[in-house]
């Protein structure tokens, strides 16, 4: 079949393919199941490897669906070291659950067949043109993806056997009726309720902080008045962008560039062929003897599509009359490849032509020859890579320059500024977490905090921002950890003791009044003094977001009519009562429905991974 005779891929799957797999698949993993490994693995499952090119894709694959849900915000949470490798470790923990799955699938006898295969690519609407399975199409988007069809079909057999399992699982599990009735009624039921504030900042007025209690404080909350460690850091930089500005490409170099490179601007030929496979099946000699015969036909004048459809063991190009699209060279198995480059003129057909998977009959359809870009179309490329190559030669050199002085005069920048012809750059004072965009860089940090440069006052070595960047540094100043003195921050003990001690005084008038309300007394001049007054909702739900969380939630906690006291942080304090309790209607069959389900789905989710957990208990892992 066609994708019998393909070489296994060893390009990298596009974004494109990752995509139909997630879309059509509940636990589509990203690993490659084909070509050779001769990687470090990052981990093994029970003897099988999960190597570092398939967590990198499954990294990358993962990356982009985040960064295309929340934006830039993900991105820069990744410039997090911590929550970069947390990111990671999940991602390597459900490539472990997919290859766990996937052999509890096989060890279990689950099975997916040809048919099933094909039953899926045929219906997956990636691969249609108006509706209808559209050959072209699917064989131009696994070309994109680095995939032959023999390996797409392998993945998507290791994936449907493993969705068996899943979808096993998850059918085990169920909401009922009158569970989904009992969630909606919590959920969607309404409270009329009326409640009164009053902020701790009404107290401050009245407290009164003694000499005494701020050195209390301040002692008890040292913590709070510790300064960070700071530096100021000197730096020349060295970038090749900015050598790049300074090249200069002669002409006779853009000639000579031109015509040593010359394959790299010429297109690859290409040849169009349709072709009738006959495998081996169980007798060699028996299938070599019926190719003969079918190239006897078609030598006599036998439509070439309708024999394919009819003889041809590739189903999936004999269904286009064997046609297989056009190709390039190191697609196609190379005894295959060797005869249908062979071929000169269209509609000529080979001989019998033996690859490792059976006999085929090709014929050319088409022919796209080698196509020589002029010298004027890519003068500007060839201008670029000969300034890059040139500032690259002389980047490296001077980094190595760089190196030699920074280690020759340790004690200034001067003479490496001089050198390399550029200016020295002096930062402000920075903290770890308050370093220039530079020094976000974990190498450029650590230098700038690092105990040698900052007891020794020498230059660091030359530090590696990219490939493309390097700088040496040198500490100027440096402001070690210290707790500030009270007189230090007066200032801030004296707020910071007011507003305790008005919370604490908030408190207390909250606590009483609440006691006065129990009791029934009459509170109006208590609340007048303190201009606080009562307001009410009606039909506050769960997520209302007009009273703050703390108000909300204890009304959803306390019975009717009864006072209860909330907190919110130390900025204020309620008194909550609940007026009145509003059932849902839940007469719509239809949203019980669609909550059944979710709590079925909900419930399918926990159990598939407690069963995904159960098997890492089981397992053999380790992680690399």
């Amino acid at each position: 079949m066609l994708e019998s005779i393909r070489e296994g891929s060893q390009g990298i799957v596009s974004k494109v393919i990752i995509g139909l797999i997630i879309l059509s698949f509940a636990f589509a993993g990203v690993s490659g199941y084909f070509g050779g490994n001769t990687q470090t693995a990052a981990a093994t499952v029970n003897g099988v490897e999960i190597s570092q090119s398939d967590l990198e894709r499954a990294y990358q694959n993962q990356r982009a669906r985040m960064e295309g849900q929340y934006g830039e915000s993900f991105g820069r949470l990744l410039s997090d070291s911590q929550y970069l490798a947390t990111f990671r470790a999940g991602i390597l923990e459900q490539l472990i659950g997919d290859e766990l799955v996937s052999q509890f699938a096989q060890n279990s006898g689950v099975r997916v067949s040809d048919t099933q295969i094909k039953e899926a690519i045929l219906s997956m609407q990636e691969f249609q043109v108006d509706g209808e399975f559209n050959n072209d199409r699917y064989v131009a988007l696994l070309g994109q993806a680095g995939y032959t069809p023999t390996g797409f079909r392998d993945y998507l057999r290791i994936q449907l056997s493993r969705q068996q399992v899943v979808s096993a699982i998850a059918a085990s599990d169920f909401a009922l009726s009158a569970e989904a009735k009992q969630a909606m009624n919590l959920q969607q039921q309404t409270r009329d309720i009326k409640y009164l504030t009053i902020e701790a900042s009404a107290f401050e007025d009245t407290v009164a902080v003694t000499d005494e209690a701020k050195q209390a404080y301040y002692e008890s909350h040292l913590d709070d008045y510790l300064t960070k460690e700071q530096v100021k850091v000197s730096y020349v930089e060295l970038k090749l962008s900015n050598l790049i500005e300074k090249q200069v490409a002669e002409e006779s170099a853009i000639q000579a560039y031109y015509d040593n490179n010359l394959a790299t601007y010429q297109t690859e030929p290409q040849v169009r062929a349709s072709h009738i496979l006959v495998d081996f099946g169980d007798d060699s000699e028996a299938a070599k003897a019926k190719a003969d015969e079918l190239l006897l036909k078609l030598q006599q004048g036998a439509d070439f599509a309708e024999l394919a459809k009819a003889e041809s063991s590739d189903s999936f190009s004999a269904e286009m009359g064997g046609d297989l699209d056009w190709f390039g060279k190191g697609v196609m198995d190379p005894a295959f490849e060797e005869a249908a480059f062979g071929l000169s003129e269209v509609n000529e057909l080979s001989s019998v032509v033996q690859s490792s998977f059976g006999y085929h009959i090709i014929k050319l359809t088409g022919l796209k020859p080698v196509v020589t870009r002029p010298l004027e179309e890519v003068r500007g490329e060839i201008e670029i890579a000969i300034k890059t190559e040139a500032a690259t030669t002389e980047f490296f050199e001077l980094q190595t320059q760089m190196a030699a002085l920074a280690f020759e005069v340790p004690d200034e920048l001067v003479e490496l500024s001089e050198a390399l012809n550029t200016e020295i750059k002096t930062t402000a004072l920075f903290s770890r977490d308050s370093a220039p965009e530079l020094f976000r860089n974990q190498s450029a940090l650590e230098a700038a905090f690092a105990s040698e440069l900052i007891e020794e006052a020498v230059n660091s070595e030359v530090i590696q921002i990219n490939d493309e960047h390097a700088l040496v540094l040198r500490v100027e100043e440096h402001q070690a950890v210290r707790t500030l003195s009270l007189e230090e921050v007066d200032s801030r003990v004296t707020s910071a003791l007011t507003a305790s001690l008005a919370f604490e005084m908030a408190q207390t008038w909250i606590n009483d009044l609440q006691v006065k309300l129990i009791a029934g007394e009459n509170v109006d001049e208590v609340i007048a003094e303190k201009s606080a007054e009562w307001k009410t909702i009606d039909g506050m739900t769960r997520f209302a977001n007009d009273v703050t969380a703390d108000v909300r939630d204890i009304a959803f906690q306390s019975g009717v009519l009864s006072y209860d006291v909330s907190n919110a942080g130390e900025r204020s304090v309620s008194v909550v009562q609940v007026l009145k309790v509003n059932q849902p209607d839940l007469s719509d069959e239809a949203s019980v429905e669609a909550m059944r389900q979710r709590m079925g789905n909900a419930s399918s989710q926990r159990s598939m991974q407690a069963f995904i957990d159960l098997l890492k208990e089981k397992a053999d892992i380790q992680r690399f």
